[in-house]
């Protein structure tokens, strides 16, 4: 898979900058959500089908968050990438990503 997106290191600073002013953004409102909001919703997204992808190495969302999601939410398939972390840009994430929407396609089903 070429690689399509820019990499997020010292020489991509405004990519760097712009993607943690939204993640402090987030941070500062909690997400806009109330703790545990998404584990108690889950029933509303029972007939949705749903690939919960988690970096092995995720140090803002821990796995164990993605373990719980996954257990409450019927229906949801988990997939632990091992050598990854919390970016959608590393290499494994990005499979995972593209595999789970070739998925859906493949199936026709998303609703």
């Amino acid at each position: 898979m070429p690689d399509e997106q820019p990499s997020i290191n010292a020489t991509n600073s405004r990519l760097a900058l712009g993607l943690a002013r939204i993640e402090c953004h987030y941070f500062m409102h909690k997400g806009f959500m109330a703790e545990g909001t998404l584990l108690e919703g889950t029933p509303r997204l029972e007939h949705l089908p749903g690939i919960i992808i988690q970096g092995r190495y995720d140090m803002v969302c821990p796995p164990e968050s993605a373990y719980e999601l996954h257990h409450a939410w019927r229906g949801s398939v988990l997939s632990i990438v091992s050598d990854a972390g919390h970016s959608a840009w590393e290499p494994g994430v990005r499979r995972a990503l593209v595999g789970a929407t070739e998925s859906f396609r493949r199936s026709g089903r998303f609703s």
